[in-house]
C-alpha cells in the first residue's frame, strides 16, 4: 500500500467517525463529508482539492484491496479492516515473525536437542 493510500484511509477514517457510518464526496466542491443518520449528529468535512487527480483511482484501489465500500454512487464506507488497518497490520505483521521467523528457530533448536540426545542414548 502506499503512504498516499495510507494517509488518505486515515482522514477517511477521521470523516467517517464510526465503524458502520458513511462519507459522501462531493464532486462538485472536492469535498469529503459525514453522512449524518440524525439531524445534529457530528459532522466533519475535509478538502480534496490538493489531491483530486489521484482520488478515483486510490478509491478504486482501496476497494480492490477490500479495504473501502461503495454502496451508492457518491458514498463510501470503510470496511472493518480498513477501519481497522493499523490493528490489522500489526497482527499480520506478527503472523509473519511467529511463521517465519519464531517457529523455524523453535524447530531447529527442538531438532539439535533431539539429535543430542538420541546421540548420547547411542553411545
Amino acid at each position: 500500500m502506499t503512504i498516499q493510500a495510507i494517509i488518505f484511509l486515515h482522514h477517511f477514517k477521521k470523516i467517517q467517525i464510526k465503524e458502520d457510518g458513511e462519507i459522501w464526496l462531493d464532486t462538485d466542491n472536492q469535498l469529503m463529508k459525514t453522512m449524518l443518520e440524525n439531524k445534529g449528529d457530528p459532522a466533519k468535512v475535509r478538502d480534496l482539492s490538493s489531491i483530486w487527480t489521484s482520488i478515483p483511482t486510490m478509491l478504486q484501489y482501496l476497494q480492490d484491496s477490500g479495504l473501502l465500500n461503495r454502496p451508492g454512487i457518491d458514498y463510501y464506507s470503510l470496511t472493518y479492516a480498513g477501519y481497522h488497518y493499523f490493528q490489522t497490520i500489526t497482527s499480520s505483521f506478527i503472523r509473519f515473525l511467529l511463521n517465519s521467523i519464531i517457529v523455524p528457530i523453535l524447530v531447529s533448536i527442538i531438532t539439535t536437542i533431539s539429535l543430542f540426545a538420541i546421540d548420547r542414548w547411542l553411545h
